[in-house]
């Protein structure tokens, strides 16, 4: 693990959370944070990240949250890795808030990411299915065949 907090991204179905869960079961103290669990949290006035305005402002909003609790069990000792489907917005946010956070950018074949996809309960728009806006200076990863 680097010495800083770690961000996985990449489109719904790339392999965040498997990868995420994978390093962090790996290691003596270390904390998974997926940014999906925290926007949950809200339970009423809740918007989808593509959903206007509304819908960035509560992107935003998730994006800072993990960012401020990865911080924590970073000065707690803890390696940590966040798993979020991040906009140029949202990468500006966790690199201001996390100063070197490393960022990667897992990435699969649209049909991988269809057959991963078919068997979740949530709906996915055509639009996220492969979305994720340019994340320069991030490190991209295949996760095709992870799974």
């Amino acid at each position: 693990m680097p010495p800083h907090p770690l961000l996985l991204t990449g489109g719904p179905a790339a392999g965040k959370t498997t990868t995420a869960r994978a390093l962090a079961d790996g290691l003596p103290r270390a904390a998974c944070i997926e940014v999906d669990d925290l926007r949950q949290l809200v339970r009423s006035g809740a918007a989808a990240p593509w959903e206007g305005s509304e819908g960035r402002a509560r992107q935003a909003l998730g994006a800072e949250n993990a960012a401020l609790l990865a911080q924590r069990f970073d000065q707690a000792g803890f390696a940590v890795v966040v798993t979020d489907v991040v906009t140029r917005r949202t990468l500006e946010l966790y690199r201001r808030i996390l100063p070197g956070i490393a960022v990667v950018r897992l990435v699969v074949t649209e049909t991988e990411a269809r057959r991963r996809a078919a068997g979740r309960p949530l709906l996915l728009t055509p639009e996220s299915s492969l979305g994720c806006t340019g994340t320069s200076g991030s490190r991209w990863r295949s996760t095709t065949s992870s799974t």
